[in-house]
């Protein structure tokens, strides 16, 4: 009975040493931002943070919050379409850029409940007196995505999720309305890609 004891012991210590360590990872986009003026919302989760530079691939989360609706989005007569596109950019430490449309949808099929947010207000304590409260974002929608291996092009650098409304016009240049953002930093070591919330160095 030791023996099964100090196994069962053994195996529990190495779960949480090895095991939990490998499960950790980063999330970004989860909390509403104060001062906030859009109501277009992306987050991102990772389960690890080391990947082979092939194979960086997250859960991209995004949506529309509060009363934002298609007719909201200052839709004029100069306006030809809208839609709602979700994007790939990236910067290194070399001051190369890149942009990737991962996604575009039509404003009015966005604005559906597949793509809607909910919100949920919890009570954090950080100091001394009285509770504050933060605004968590609940996204119903989420899929995986593989960051492109190019976006990893120098020692280190940043790469952001966006969602913004794009309007084209019958006179004028297609132009960005105001959306949301998130973004990783990267850094290189043998082909392997380390990913965290904060620069590894100067940009």
């Amino acid at each position: 009975m030791k023996k099964i004891g100090s196994f069962i012991i053994s195996f529990v210590l190495m779960f949480m040493l090895f095991g939990c360590g490998e499960s950790k990872g980063l999330e970004a986009g989860f909390l509403v931002n104060n001062g906030d003026t859009s109501s277009l919302y992306c987050a991102y989760k990772t389960t690890k943070t080391t990947f082979n530079k092939n194979k960086v691939i997250l859960r991209l989360y995004f949506g529309f919050g509060g009363s934002k609706g298609y007719e909201e989005l200052n839709i004029t007569e100069d306006v030809k379409s809208v839609t709602i596109r979700i994007l790939l950019s990236g910067r290194d430490n070399n001051g190369t850029t890149h942009e990737r449309l991962i996604k575009e949808i039509g404003a009015e099929e966005f604005f559906l409940k597949k793509y809607k947010c909910t919100f949920m207000s919890y009570e954090v304590i950080r100091s001394v007196g009285l509770p504050q409260f933060d605004i968590k974002i609940e996204y119903n929608h989420s899929e995986k995505i593989k960051v492109p291996e190019e976006f990893f092009s120098g020692n280190y650098g940043s790469v952001s999720f966006v969602i913004k409304p794009y309007y084209t016009y019958y006179d004028k240049e297609p132009d960005y309305g105001v959306g949301d953002s998130e973004r990783l930093f990267y850094k290189i070591d043998d082909n392997k890609v380390t990913i965290a919330l904060s620069h590894f160095g100067e940009m």
